[in-house]
């Protein structure tokens, strides 16, 4: 299984943004994929039951941001 970051309780950047570690500026800044943990638990489930043997997954939400923009979200929800 292939997994991207991994959000949730406990697992958000917030010591990062607490230490106002700087962002990439826009022309460095990487495209990130993300999946919350939840989704990961029940993928683990899914693949460990129905899958065929050495079968390589991605697992990740349909989202496609640069890590500024998905710093800038939490950054966001915490106020």
């Amino acid at each position: 299984m292939r997994v991207p970051g991994i959000y949730g309780p406990g697992r958000l950047p917030i010591e990062r943004l607490r230490r106002a570690v700087p962002a990439p500026v826009p022309g460095e800044d990487v495209l990130t994929n993300h999946i919350h943990a939840d989704d990961l638990a029940r993928i683990c489930i899914a693949a460990l039951f129905r899958s065929a043997p050495r079968r390589i997954y991605n697992a990740v939400d349909d989202s496609c941001l640069h890590l500024g923009e998905y710093l800038d979200l939490v950054a966001d929800q915490l106020g």
